[in-house]
Order: C-alpha cells, then structure tokens, then sequence
C-alpha cells in the first residue's frame, strides 16, 4: 500500500498531457486498467475518458501490430501498403482500379484482376497468430463453387496460410494445419447470408487453435484446429503426428482479388475497402466500434462506443 502511494505520489507531478502519452504505450487495454490501482483516482479519471480511449487505439499506437493496411487511399499506386511495412513492393495482374466508396476509395476487381504482394522475406507475416479487417462488396453472387477474394494460397501447401471467399452465399475463410499430414480447415458463417450490391465488414481471426468469422459485428463462424478430424485431410504420412507437433503454413504471396495469380476458384469481381492485417487479434470492441460505425480502421473511435454501451459491461473485454 505504501509503495502504490508513492507511486502515485510521484506521478501526480506529471501533467495529464505527459500521463496520456505514457499510457498509449501500455497494452493491452486490460493491463491498463490493472496497474491503476485504486488509489490513484487521477489515472481512472484520465484513462475512463472517451477521448482518451479514442485516441488509445489509434492506428499511430496500433503501429506495432499493423502488419498490412491497403485503404487505396493513393490513387497513383492501387496496391499501396500504407501500414509502413511493405509500400509499393507489390505487382498488378489485369487492371483493378480505385473507385469510391462510402469509406472513402475501395478497389474494383472485374473476375480478372488481382494485386500480388511478397510477404515471404518479412518476419512479421511468419506468423499463427493474427486477424485481417476488410469491407467487401460482392457485384454478382450468382456463383458456382468457391470465389476467393482475399488470399495467401499457393501451389505449395506449405504455403497455404489463409484464404477469404464466398460460397454459396456464405462467406468462409480456410487455413491450412501441417507436418507429417496436411489437413485444410474451413470456417463457413452460416447465420450470415450475403446479399449482391451490399458492404459487409469481415474480420478473420486466425490462432494455432481456431479460426472465428465475424460478420458485421457478429461472431458468425468458429472452426477449431486443435484435431485433424476436425478438417479435410489432404495428404496423410502413416506415421502421423500429434497435435502438438502441428504446425500452421506461412505465406508466401498476399494475393487481393483472387485467390492466386492463377485466378484458381478466384473471385468474379467486387470492391474491397481498408484491407488491415494484424499480428494479434483485433479485440471484439474494437471489431464491433467498426462494424457498428461504418468506418475504416484509422477511423475507429473505441470510446465513442464504449460510452454508448456503457450498460454492457463485457465490452470493456
């Protein structure tokens, strides 16, 4: 109790400006909360604050867990990464374009067209553990079979990482489990029709364990990946591992638009808005705030959201 008050002894020194700047730093949000101590009424009042929390979760505090964000907001350079990780390392097949959108500017793909992005030199995307943001618009849903908009799927199965498409009217997202067999799980959202000329927002969010789909807001799909019974077995060694030895395909090229330069079960066309990947999992308020405010990434407001919904207390999760 005594050294907690001469923390906040000293740190009553600070101005709130000062304050603000170290807690932006602090994360998660949860661990926030747990190091002001009931004592020190100053940090509560500073951190349960709307304008604060907008701010905390701004992509400029964010910067370290945004791996990829293609907002199109470069009219000269559709396949721009504006995350600072990857820029304008990136190479076009067909001929997307930039249009508008309610967002701002998406990409339009005509079923022939894709951005094709190396990730494989960038420790970053070597990864089992991360989730990708995305609005899409689907121009037809008259579709026979499986149409991938968003992907890192190769020939190599060990390069299979995770692909996004539309099935039947459903959205789904796949991920591919590996060592002495190869096992490919599907995550279909079955409670979430998709409609043509309609913007839904699509979060995936990938661990070594199960993938999850939200859709609008809603947790639309969960496929665990702790068994291979669980998913479709494509290859298979007699001597077959255990879980713990299971290991999750690394990407080898991003491919927006189709699912590879081959334009294998690719999509027949659309618009994608504010593409982000992260390296964590986007937390349910910030997937919700997004969905809920039609906005972008950057445009997020975390606490305008939790004091709207201050009755819901699992929010703060």
């Amino acid at each position: 109790m005594a050294s907690a008050t001469m923390e906040c002894d000293f740190f009553s020194i600070l101005p709130n400006e000062v304050l603000c700047l170290i807690f932006y730093h602090i994360r998660p949000f949860q661990q926030l909360l747990s190091v002001t101590s009931v004592i020190c009424r100053r940090w509560r009042q500073i951190i349960f604050n709307e304008q604060f929390t907008n701010e905390y979760y701004k992509i400029k505090y964010r910067q370290l867990n945004l791996i990829g964000w293609w907002n199109f907001n470069n009219s000269e350079s559709v396949g721009y990464d504006s995350s600072g990780l990857i820029g304008r390392k990136y190479t076009i097949n067909g001929t997307p374009w930039i249009d508008q959108c309610f967002l701002g500017n998406c990409a339009v793909f005509d079923g022939h067209s894709s951005i094709q992005v190396p990730v494989m030199n960038y420790q970053q995307y070597q990864i089992e553990f991360y989730s990708i943001s995305l609005w899409v618009n689907f121009d037809s849903i008259d579709y026979v079979g499986r149409n991938v908009f968003l992907a890192a799927w190769q020939d190599d199965l060990d390069k299979n990482w995770i692909h996004l498409a539309c099935q039947r009217n459903y959205i789904q997202s796949q991920v591919m489990i590996f060592n002495l067999f190869r096992c490919q799980y599907d995550c279909i959202a079955h409670n979430a029709h998709i409609d043509q000329g309609t913007w839904y927002h699509i979060v995936v969010r990938v661990s070594h364990q199960k993938q999850e789909l939200w859709i609008n807001g809603e947790l639309s799909g969960v496929k665990e990946m702790i068994n291979p019974r669980g998913g479709t077995v494509i290859f298979r060694s007699p001597n077959e591992g255990t879980c713990s030895q299971l290991k999750m395909s690394m990407p080898n090229v991003l491919t927006i638009g189709a699912k590879n330069k081959l334009y294998e079960d690719s999509w027949y066309g659309g618009r994608l808005a504010d593409i982000s990947i992260w390296n964590c999992w986007l937390e349910t308020k910030e997937i919700r705030a997004i969905s809920q405010q039609k906005c972008s990434v950057g445009q997020m407001k975390i606490g305008t959201y939790l004091f709207l919904n201050l009755c819901n207390t699992s929010l703060m999760s």
